[in-house]
């Protein structure tokens, strides 16, 4: 029988790898397509918003304001996302998404989830069953 600290001792060993594969499965250029892992998830941030503020991008994605700037100037050039002043501070800038953002997230999302599934499908349903109600529980303790 295994003790709880060599077990942390080989998650830690496992977890670069786990997250490693998963980010080449996920944000793969064939996947991506024509956008940035960046851009993506800023994307994919932007469809859990109405709208948000240069700052609270920033703060979720953990990038500077200047990174802020270049990435978002790049998605509303392409028209995936709107700049537009805030209503109660007009030299606050609000972000959202355009329709064309919205199908491009759900275009590449599409193929994310069909690389899990092909994935998963390795597992089989009971297996990833177990690892679903353990990444659940992870999650409310890392909260």
């Amino acid at each position: 029988m295994e003790d709880l600290q060599s077990l942390v001792e080989e998650f830690s060993r496992l977890m670069p790898a786990m997250m490693l594969g998963f980010r080449n499965m996920l944000f793969d250029p064939q996947v991506l397509g024509d956008l940035t892992a960046p851009q993506f998830i800023l994307l994919a941030y932007l469809t859990e918003q109405v709208s948000c503020n240069a700052s609270s991008v920033g703060e979720a994605m953990h990038i500077t304001s200047g990174s802020v700037s270049s990435l978002t100037d790049r998605l509303v050039q392409r028209g995936l996302i709107d700049r537009s002043p805030g209503n109660d501070d007009r030299r606050v800038v609000m972000f959202s998404l355009t329709p064309e953002g919205k199908l491009k997230h759900e275009e590449v999302r599409k193929k994310q989830l069909e690389r899990l599934s092909d994935f998963f499908s390795l597992l089989g349903v009971e297996k990833t069953s177990t690892l679903v109600a353990l990444y659940r529980v992870m999650i409310q303790y890392l909260q």
